[in-house]
Protein backbone atom coordinates (compact mmCIF):
# COMPACT_ATOMS: atom_id res chain seq x y z
CA UNK A 1 0.00 0.00 0.00
CA UNK A 2 1.34 3.81 -0.67
CA UNK A 3 2.24 5.92 1.94
CA UNK A 4 -1.35 8.22 1.96
CA UNK A 5 -1.04 11.74 1.95
CA UNK A 6 -0.16 13.78 5.27
CA UNK A 7 -1.91 17.02 6.13
CA UNK A 8 -3.39 18.62 8.93
CA UNK A 9 -5.30 15.83 10.18
CA UNK A 10 -4.74 12.70 12.69
CA UNK A 11 -2.88 10.18 10.27
CA UNK A 12 -2.77 7.58 12.67
CA UNK A 13 -6.74 6.44 14.32
CA UNK A 14 -6.93 3.74 16.61
CA UNK A 15 -3.96 2.64 15.53
CA UNK A 16 -4.31 2.42 11.92
CA UNK A 17 -3.76 4.80 8.93
CA UNK A 18 -6.76 7.28 8.15
CA UNK A 19 -7.27 6.08 5.10
CA UNK A 20 -7.99 2.36 6.02
CA UNK A 21 -11.34 3.50 7.47
CA UNK A 22 -12.71 3.59 4.23
CA UNK A 23 -12.58 0.13 3.50
CA UNK A 24 -14.07 -0.84 6.80
CA UNK A 25 -12.66 -4.22 8.36
CA UNK A 26 -10.34 -4.26 11.39
CA UNK A 27 -9.98 -0.49 11.19
CA UNK A 28 -13.42 -0.23 11.35
CA UNK A 29 -13.90 -2.77 14.01
CA UNK A 30 -11.30 -1.01 16.44
CA UNK A 31 -12.65 2.84 15.92
CA UNK A 32 -16.34 1.03 16.80
CA UNK A 33 -14.54 -0.71 19.93
CA UNK A 34 -11.97 1.73 20.88
CA UNK A 35 -9.24 -0.52 20.74
CA UNK A 36 -5.92 0.25 21.00
CA UNK A 37 -3.62 -2.77 18.89
CA UNK A 38 -0.51 -1.18 20.81
CA UNK A 39 -2.22 -2.19 24.37
CA UNK A 40 -4.22 -4.41 23.60
CA UNK A 41 -7.02 -2.75 25.21
CA UNK A 42 -8.94 -0.18 25.22
CA UNK A 43 -7.68 3.37 24.19
CA UNK A 44 -6.51 5.58 27.32
CA UNK A 45 -7.14 8.78 25.82
CA UNK A 46 -10.24 10.52 26.73
CA UNK A 47 -12.13 13.65 26.02
CA UNK A 48 -11.92 16.17 28.45
CA UNK A 49 -15.93 17.24 27.96
CA UNK A 50 -16.57 13.36 28.07
CA UNK A 51 -14.54 11.16 30.00
CA UNK A 52 -16.53 8.02 28.49
CA UNK A 53 -15.30 8.65 25.28
CA UNK A 54 -11.89 7.71 23.51
CA UNK A 55 -10.05 9.94 21.35
CA UNK A 56 -7.95 7.52 19.54
CA UNK A 57 -5.80 9.79 18.17
CA UNK A 58 -2.03 8.09 17.83
CA UNK A 59 -0.38 11.27 15.34
CA UNK A 60 -1.00 13.51 13.79
CA UNK A 61 -0.15 15.76 10.47
CA UNK A 62 3.26 18.23 11.22
CA UNK A 63 4.28 20.41 8.81
CA UNK A 64 7.35 21.91 10.82
CA UNK A 65 9.03 18.86 10.50
CA UNK A 66 12.54 17.78 8.95
CA UNK A 67 14.50 20.79 9.88
CA UNK A 68 11.49 23.63 9.93
CA UNK A 69 11.03 23.42 6.10
CA UNK A 70 7.41 22.66 6.23
CA UNK A 71 8.11 19.03 4.99
CA UNK A 72 4.49 16.78 6.86
CA UNK A 73 5.20 14.01 8.74
CA UNK A 74 2.92 12.20 11.15
CA UNK A 75 3.94 13.21 14.63
CA UNK A 76 3.32 10.93 17.75
CA UNK A 77 0.79 12.64 20.23
CA UNK A 78 -0.17 9.32 22.70
CA UNK A 79 3.03 7.47 24.45
CA UNK A 80 0.91 4.19 24.27
CA UNK A 81 1.59 4.62 20.36
CA UNK A 82 5.16 3.73 21.28
CA UNK A 83 4.62 0.72 22.82
CA UNK A 84 5.88 -1.02 20.22
CA UNK A 85 8.59 -4.06 19.78
CA UNK A 86 11.57 -1.82 18.05
CA UNK A 87 11.67 0.75 20.23
CA UNK A 88 12.79 -1.57 23.45
CA UNK A 89 14.79 -3.69 21.40
CA UNK A 90 16.73 -0.67 19.89
CA UNK A 91 17.18 0.76 23.54
CA UNK A 92 18.38 -2.67 24.86
CA UNK A 93 21.13 -2.76 22.04
CA UNK A 94 21.86 0.39 23.07
CA UNK A 95 22.05 0.14 26.92
CA UNK A 96 23.27 -3.95 27.21
CA UNK A 97 25.05 -3.95 23.73
CA UNK A 98 22.69 -7.15 22.99
CA UNK A 99 22.25 -8.73 26.33
CA UNK A 100 18.64 -10.39 27.19
CA UNK A 101 16.92 -7.85 29.30
CA UNK A 102 13.32 -8.09 31.35
CA UNK A 103 10.75 -4.75 30.95
CA UNK A 104 9.48 -3.32 34.40
CA UNK A 105 6.63 -1.02 33.17
CA UNK A 106 6.10 2.02 35.51
CA UNK A 107 8.72 1.37 38.47
CA UNK A 108 8.05 4.75 41.11
CA UNK A 109 11.54 6.02 42.35
CA UNK A 110 12.52 8.94 44.75
CA UNK A 111 11.00 12.07 42.26
CA UNK A 112 8.77 10.21 39.68
CA UNK A 113 7.83 7.40 37.84
CA UNK A 114 9.90 5.60 35.17
CA UNK A 115 7.79 4.15 32.23
CA UNK A 116 9.99 1.46 32.21
CA UNK A 117 12.82 -0.38 33.09
CA UNK A 118 15.23 -2.77 31.22
CA UNK A 119 17.35 -4.93 33.57
CA UNK A 120 19.45 -7.18 32.56
CA UNK A 121 19.39 -9.78 35.41
CA UNK A 122 21.78 -12.76 36.24
CA UNK A 123 20.46 -15.99 38.16
CA UNK A 124 17.15 -14.30 38.71
CA UNK A 125 18.55 -11.23 39.76
CA UNK A 126 18.91 -7.59 38.70
CA UNK A 127 22.90 -7.30 37.28
CA UNK A 128 22.71 -3.94 35.77
CA UNK A 129 19.47 -1.71 34.28
CA UNK A 130 18.64 1.43 32.46
CA UNK A 131 15.60 3.69 32.52
CA UNK A 132 13.59 4.24 30.06
CA UNK A 133 10.84 7.12 29.05
CA UNK A 134 8.57 7.76 26.13
CA UNK A 135 7.73 11.26 25.36
CA UNK A 136 4.61 12.27 22.71
CA UNK A 137 4.14 15.70 21.56
CA UNK A 138 0.73 17.66 22.73
CA UNK A 139 -1.84 19.52 20.43
CA UNK A 140 -3.47 22.66 21.44
CA UNK A 141 -7.09 22.37 20.05
CA UNK A 142 -8.19 19.18 19.01
CA UNK A 143 -8.67 17.01 16.28
CA UNK A 144 -11.93 15.25 18.09
CA UNK A 145 -13.85 16.80 14.16
CA UNK A 146 -11.93 14.80 12.48
CA UNK A 147 -12.10 11.54 14.15
CA UNK A 148 -16.27 11.79 14.18
CA UNK A 149 -16.22 11.99 10.16
CA UNK A 150 -14.36 8.64 10.11
CA UNK A 151 -16.72 7.17 12.53
CA UNK A 152 -19.88 9.09 10.90
CA UNK A 153 -18.37 9.13 6.62
CA UNK A 154 -15.57 6.89 6.97
CA UNK A 155 -13.30 9.53 5.65
CA UNK A 156 -12.35 12.96 6.06
CA UNK A 157 -14.92 15.69 5.05
CA UNK A 158 -11.99 18.42 5.70
CA UNK A 159 -8.72 19.12 4.09
CA UNK A 160 -7.67 20.05 7.50
CA UNK A 161 -9.02 20.86 10.95
CA UNK A 162 -8.32 23.28 13.93
CA UNK A 163 -5.38 21.84 16.08
CA UNK A 164 -1.42 22.52 16.88
CA UNK A 165 1.27 21.30 18.21
CA UNK A 166 2.28 22.73 21.47
CA UNK A 167 6.48 22.30 21.43
CA UNK A 168 7.56 24.37 23.50
CA UNK A 169 5.06 22.90 26.31
CA UNK A 170 5.43 19.19 26.12
CA UNK A 171 9.44 19.17 24.49
CA UNK A 172 10.96 22.07 26.41
CA UNK A 173 9.06 22.01 29.61
CA UNK A 174 7.33 19.04 30.36
CA UNK A 175 10.12 16.78 29.07
CA UNK A 176 13.71 18.70 30.51
CA UNK A 177 11.93 19.10 33.67
CA UNK A 178 11.09 15.42 34.48
CA UNK A 179 14.84 14.55 32.46
CA UNK A 180 16.23 16.94 35.16
CA UNK A 181 14.99 15.62 38.37
CA UNK A 182 15.44 12.01 37.04
CA UNK A 183 18.74 12.53 34.98
CA UNK A 184 20.30 13.96 38.85
CA UNK A 185 19.35 10.52 40.55
CA UNK A 186 20.80 8.57 37.80
CA UNK A 187 23.86 10.61 37.16
CA UNK A 188 24.10 9.74 41.30
CA UNK A 189 24.09 6.11 40.68
CA UNK A 190 26.02 6.23 37.72
CA UNK A 191 23.14 4.66 35.44
CA UNK A 192 21.27 5.24 32.31
CA UNK A 193 17.97 7.41 31.64
CA UNK A 194 16.95 7.49 27.78
CA UNK A 195 14.08 9.30 26.92
CA UNK A 196 12.62 8.48 23.06
CA UNK A 197 11.32 11.61 21.97
CA UNK A 198 10.23 12.23 18.05
CA UNK A 199 13.11 13.69 15.69
CA UNK A 200 10.78 16.88 15.22
CA UNK A 201 11.39 17.59 19.07
CA UNK A 202 15.04 17.47 18.50
CA UNK A 203 14.54 19.65 15.92
CA UNK A 204 12.92 22.08 17.69
CA UNK A 205 15.43 22.34 20.87
CA UNK A 206 18.14 23.19 18.51
CA UNK A 207 16.39 25.67 16.81
CA UNK A 208 14.36 27.39 19.87
CA UNK A 209 15.85 30.49 21.06
CA UNK A 210 14.55 29.87 24.27
CA UNK A 211 17.03 27.34 25.13
CA UNK A 212 20.63 25.87 24.65
CA UNK A 213 20.92 22.62 22.99
CA UNK A 214 24.97 22.80 23.10
CA UNK A 215 25.46 20.56 25.58
CA UNK A 216 23.81 17.46 23.18
CA UNK A 217 26.83 14.93 22.07
CA UNK A 218 25.35 13.07 19.11
CA UNK A 219 26.60 9.52 19.64
CA UNK A 220 27.82 7.78 16.57
CA UNK A 221 27.75 4.30 17.59
CA UNK A 222 24.68 4.19 19.16
CA UNK A 223 26.70 2.72 22.62
CA UNK A 224 25.60 3.85 25.98
CA UNK A 225 28.98 2.19 27.21
CA UNK A 226 31.19 4.41 25.48
CA UNK A 227 29.53 7.39 26.94
CA UNK A 228 30.60 8.98 30.22
CA UNK A 229 27.49 10.93 30.03
CA UNK A 230 23.98 9.22 31.78
CA UNK A 231 21.07 10.98 30.29
CA UNK A 232 20.39 10.70 26.88
CA UNK A 233 17.86 11.44 23.79
CA UNK A 234 16.73 9.36 20.98
CA UNK A 235 14.79 11.15 18.37
CA UNK A 236 12.56 8.12 16.25
CA UNK A 237 11.67 8.84 13.11
CA UNK A 238 8.00 7.77 11.57
CA UNK A 239 8.90 5.66 9.07
CA UNK A 240 6.09 4.57 6.30
CA UNK A 241 7.09 0.58 6.06
CA UNK A 242 4.50 -1.43 3.47
CA UNK A 243 1.42 -0.61 4.96
CA UNK A 244 1.89 1.32 8.24
CA UNK A 245 3.88 4.28 9.87
CA UNK A 246 6.81 2.64 12.25
CA UNK A 247 8.78 4.67 14.64
CA UNK A 248 12.30 4.06 14.44
CA UNK A 249 15.11 5.14 16.56
CA UNK A 250 17.64 6.91 14.41
CA UNK A 251 20.38 7.92 16.40
CA UNK A 252 21.26 8.93 20.03
CA UNK A 253 21.97 12.52 21.70
CA UNK A 254 24.14 12.21 25.10
CA UNK A 255 24.04 15.10 28.07
CA UNK A 256 24.28 15.56 31.55
CA UNK A 257 22.32 17.75 34.26
CA UNK A 258 23.88 20.67 33.28
CA UNK A 259 23.15 20.22 29.51
CA UNK A 260 19.10 19.59 30.83
CA UNK A 261 19.36 22.90 32.43
CA UNK A 262 20.67 24.40 29.89
CA UNK A 263 17.45 22.92 27.30
CA UNK A 264 15.23 24.01 29.94
CA UNK A 265 15.75 27.92 29.14
CA UNK A 266 19.56 29.10 29.77
CA UNK A 267 20.51 31.96 26.65
CA UNK A 268 21.64 30.81 23.40
CA UNK A 269 24.86 28.84 23.67
CA UNK A 270 25.19 29.72 27.20
CA UNK A 271 25.33 33.34 26.85
CA UNK A 272 24.17 35.17 29.88
CA UNK A 273 22.26 38.63 29.26
CA UNK A 274 25.29 41.59 29.89
CA UNK A 275 24.54 43.55 33.26
CA UNK A 276 24.95 46.83 31.37
CA UNK A 277 22.50 45.54 28.87
CA UNK A 278 19.98 44.62 30.87
CA UNK A 279 19.97 47.75 32.66
CA UNK A 280 19.92 50.43 29.71
CA UNK A 281 16.76 48.46 28.35
CA UNK A 282 15.23 49.02 31.71
CA UNK A 283 16.47 52.99 31.53
CA UNK A 284 14.68 53.24 27.86
CA UNK A 285 11.21 51.96 28.99
CA UNK A 286 11.56 54.49 32.77
CA UNK A 287 8.89 56.97 30.23
CA UNK A 288 6.54 54.09 30.38
CA UNK A 289 7.03 53.21 33.89
CA UNK A 290 3.99 53.99 37.13
CA UNK A 291 5.27 55.01 40.42
CA UNK A 292 4.79 52.31 43.07
CA UNK A 293 2.36 53.68 46.16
Amino acid sequence: MDEPEIGKYPTEVFGHAYSEFSAGGEARAHLEDEHCPFIEGRCKKVRKSDPNTRLGTCSVGYGGGRGGRGAWTPSVICPYRLHVPGIFDTVRRMAFRGAPARRLAEVPMCVGTFDFVLARCDDGRVEDFCALELQAGDTTGTPWDAVVDLKEHGRYRSAKYEYDLNMAHQYQKTAMQQMYKKGRVMESWQKHIVMVLQDTGIEYLYRSSASDASGLVENGGMDLGNSDKFIHFAPFTMSWLGDRWEPTITGVYDTDSAGIANLLGAPPSGRPEKLEEFVAYLNSRLGDSMPVK
